[in-house]
């Protein structure tokens, strides 16, 4: 073998081992900005980082709950779902309101408007505004529902009718000012506890065991 076809060899081979550990590397890069996409301030456009926070946890810790998840997407640091419903930021255009969520107009909202929904007439929140959503488009929506476990997209019209979280009064907001670049405000999203909609749950378990002490109460007396 001649020293040009020792050296070609060479090559050959150092550029198979580069291949090699590109082919292993790079999806395991992909796989970390993955598990880390929430508390990246990229990318800088509030439709695409709705899509890209899309399977995020809302459970405790660094979850992001409804009113986390906006405000992630759209680089804000965490507003409330109450503060959505009562606009308390004023950085969101109402473009009506309607009584319920049955009478919401798809066809006047663009992508990226948000419901806020105001919350039941009983049990009622301290402050109205209990959960939001934003809107996608051809009519999809996307939330971060903590009863689901994640962020996910879905349809209006699936929602159960005895749904708390989408109950009373819906305010449809659209963004008066664009996404900023912000290095902290993602950070600020996660693991926030949204009081204005955690009454619910704690309601729902006070009324489940008035239930079931009923029933043991029958049950025993006959």
């Amino acid at each position: 073998m001649t020293l040009e076809q020792v050296r070609k060899l060479k090559i050959g081979v150092l550029l198979a081992v580069i291949a090699v550990t590109m082919i292993i590397l790079i999806p395991s890069v992909g796989r970390c900005l993955f598990f880390v996409r929430a508390y990246s301030p990229f990318p800088v456009n509030y439709l695409a980082r709705l899509k890209m926070l899309e399977a995020w946890d809302t459970e405790p810790g660094d979850g992001l709950n409804c009113s986390g998840f906006i405000s992630n997407a759209h680089s804000e640091k965490f507003h409330l779902s109450s503060d959505f419903y009562l606009n308390t930021f004023d950085d969101l255009n109402l473009i009506e309101e309607v009584g319920n969520r049955y009478q919401i107009n798809e066809s006047v909202l663009t992508s990226g408007d948000v419901a806020a929904f105001e919350g039941p007439e009983w049990p009622r929140a301290a402050r109205v505004g209990v959960h939001v959503a934003a809107y996608l488009g051809h009519g999809l929506w996307v939330d971060a529902d903590s009863r689901r476990g994640y962020v996910d997209q879905f349809r209006m019209s699936d929602k159960d009718s005895t749904d708390q979280l989408f109950a009373g009064h819906v305010r449809l907001y659209r963004w008066k000012s664009a996404e900023r670049f912000s290095f902290t405000a993602a950070a600020d999203t996660l693991g926030q506890d949204n009081s204005a909609a955690s009454y619910l749950r704690k309601t729902d378990s006070v009324l489940l065991q008035i239930v079931r002490d009923l029933t043991t109460r029958k049950a025993t007396t006959g």
